[in-house]
């Protein structure tokens, strides 16, 4: 995996061109964690809603986000596998700091990135898929 410790770091400004960068990804970080965060429990609700009898789905995110959102080495590794690869609450709860601590570099960063976007292009599908099924009662 990729770290920030791969940037040079000679004399004083680049040392502060490291912190800077750290805190740039940091920040880009928890943006695109609340992004995701967001995009898989829009795109719960929508099943929730466009599905009948799936109401339970629709408080589900916030409930991994609360049990994962501890260290990624106090779950099992079958744990951290799922949470991490499949349903990404790990990553995002997890990616911020590992940043900080520069244990995760522009890599994880980027498939962060990445993800966002795939749930974005899967939720504007879900909706638009929605929209089609759609009738008014009125």
């Amino acid at each position: 995996m990729e770290t920030i410790h791969d940037l040079p770091c000679d004399g004083m400004f680049n040392a502060s061109f490291s912190i800077s960068i750290l805190l740039v990804w940091y920040f880009l970080a928890c943006l695109l964690g609340v992004c995701v965060v967001f995009l898989l429990n829009q795109l719960c609700i929508g099943c929730a809603f466009w599905i009948v009898r799936t109401s339970a789905l629709s408080g589900i995110v916030e409930d991994l986000v609360g049990i994962f959102s501890r260290p990624r080495a106090f779950f099992p590794v079958s744990l951290q596998i799922i949470f991490t690869w499949l349903i990404p609450i790990l990553t995002v709860t997890n990616l911020p700091i590992l940043l900080l601590k520069r244990h995760a570099g522009l890599t994880s960063l980027s498939l962060l990135a990445g993800l966002t976007l795939f749930l974005y292009i899967v939720s504007r599908w879900q909706w638009k898929l929605g929209l089609k099924r759609y009738f008014s009662a009125a």
